[in-house]
């Protein structure tokens, strides 16, 4: 698979508070506004069993894979 993008950046809290804050990946459409809406399962937080579908505000549907 080829990268197309990859972006890092540093945010001045805890390892375990920005986690906190990403899992909650149903939530994501509050503050990324390029996401419609995201289906998530078992919905909840993200975990290592998660699947689910992202679908954005152009129309475009994403399935995410780890």
């Amino acid at each position: 698979m080829v990268t197309l993008l990859q972006r890092e950046f540093t945010v001045g809290i805890s390892l375990q508070r920005a986690w906190d804050h990403l899992a909650r990946v149903e939530q994501w459409p509050s503050w990324a506004p390029h996401i419609k809406k995201i289906e998530l399962q078992p919905p909840g937080e993200l975990g290592p069993q998660s699947t689910g579908v992202i679908h954005l505000t152009n129309g475009m549907k994403l399935r995410p894979s780890i």
